[in-house]
Parts: structure tokens; sequence; C-alpha cells
């Protein structure tokens, strides 16, 4: 009997406009870390993860020997989609949706365990401000519903609000101004080698496909701040306030800069 080694993936999600990009192109620098671009394989393991249950097929999975086949064959869907994308020993799958708490569940139904979860953040108001500057480049009118930023700042929170242990949120802030520390971190929770990264030409390791805006996963060749002079509005600046979970009093973190694996209340 073959047996089918799976292998174990993290997942790079975080809110929009805090990193993301960047810190990918960086990890894929490091020999041993593989980070998709921005990946659909949470939605293929959804469709094929819901088939056994769904109105259409469930009678036909009702069989003591399909049902026992269904985490095996969900290991072996994700073996063979990981190993068509590379040949390196941690992979990382880029997609926020994967923190809708559906998806983790998923995640822990076939896996066994809690996925590793990296989590950029930046404050809200800087991710607005850089929201608008992206769109205002684009000659379009400023759009944060839907998957823009608010569907992906409903999973963040509600994924944090699990407070589950195997989260590091990565600071955008920090990530510009102590990159090698930040990465030194990343590699400790991922359990690489150590690795001294190239900051003299940033460069993604894959081009991302076309999202309808250009210059969204833009990034500089070198780590440095983009200057966005927004100014928002008192209304928007009000509806905004409260998105800072991560930073609210009695919030449960786990932070990069902090011990390793440790809750801070």
């Amino acid at each position: 009997m073959v047996s089918t080694i799976v292998p174990t993936f993290s997942i790079l999600g975080g809110l929009p406009r805090s990193g993301i990009t960047l810190l990918s192109a960086l990890l894929n620098q490091h020999p041993e870390i593989y980070v998709t671009t921005t990946s659909p394989f949470v939605e293929i393991l959804w469709r094929n993860y819901t088939v056994w249950t769904d109105e259409i097929s469930k009678d036909d999975c009702n069989t003591a020997k399909i049902q026992s086949n269904k985490i095996p064959f969900l290991r072996s869907l994700t073996s063979a989609y990981f190993k068509g994308l590379t040949d390196k020993p941690i992979i990382i799958d880029k997609r926020r949706q994967w923190q809708n708490p559906e998806n983790i569940k998923m995640y822990q139904d076939i896996f066994g365990s809690l996925p590793k979860v990296i989590a950029p953040v930046r404050d809200t108001e800087d991710i607005i401000k850089s929201y608008l500057t992206l769109f205002q480049n684009n000659n379009k009118e400023l759009d944060l519903e839907g998957g823009s930023f608010q569907t992906s700042y409903n999973d963040f929170k509600a994924y944090y609000k699990l407070k589950v242990n195997d989260i590091l949120l990565v600071e955008y802030d920090d990530l510009i101004d102590k990159t090698q520390k930040i990465l030194d971190e990343v590699y400790v929770y991922l359990g690489a080698t150590p690795y001294e990264n190239d900051f003299t030409c940033i460069e993604a390791f894959e081009d991302e496909s076309y999202h309808g805006i250009n210059g969204l996963h833009s990034i500089r060749k070198t780590i440095s701040v983009g200057e966005e002079s927004m100014i928002l509005s008192d209304a928007m600046i009000k509806k905004y306030q409260n998105y800072n979970i991560w930073k609210q009093h009695n919030s449960v973190r786990i932070h990069p800069l902090s011990s390793m694996g440790v809750k801070q209340i």
C-alpha cells in the first residue's frame, strides 16, 4: 500500500493593503518556502468537501465505504494540487477567505489540526487611505464593500475572535521598519531554517492574476512606505474607528515581537 504524504500548508491571510504581497515576495526568497499567488484552493477544497452533504449528492455519498473515503480523498486532492505547484517543503496558501470560520473548520476536519495563519494587519485608517490612492489612480470610485475590504475584514474579525493559538500577527509598520526581525520570527513560526533575505531588489516570485485594478499587487523594489496624502472625512473616520480589533483592550493577540505562541491579555 502506497502512503500519500500530505503537505502541511499554512495560511497567509490578514487584512488587505497590509503588506501581504510584500511579505509573500520576501518569504518566497527562502529556499524552503513556497507562497502561492492569490489562491483558488480554498474554493476547490470547499466544493469537494461539501459534495458529501449537499442536497444533490448526499444520498449517493451515504454509504459506509464512500463516507470512509472522504478524508483520504480530500488529503490526496491536497497533495496532488500542491505537488503540481512546488516541491518545497513549506507551503503557504495565500487567500484571506481562509479566515472564514467555516473554512477553518473544514481545514480542521480534513487535517486534524488548526492551520497556522500569518495575518498582516495595519491601522484601518491607513488601509482606507491606501485604497483611496489605488482607486483614484484607476479613475474609479472608492468601493470598500465585498472582497475589496469589508468581507475580508469580517472574515479576519470572525477568525480573530475565535481566539485560536495558531495566528501570527504581523504589523505593517513592523514589517517595514524591522523587516529581517519580522521574517526571522515568521521562519521560527513555520519551522524553517534561518535565512538572510535580500532587500536590494524585491520582486514577486510569480505574477498575480489581474483582479480589475491596476497596481493592486504592485510592490516596490526596496523596503519603503508609499506616499499617500489622502485625508479621510470625519464620517469615514467615525465609521472605521473601532476596526482595529487587535489593538483593543482585553483582546487576545499573538504578535511576532512577543513571546511566540503565548496569549497576551
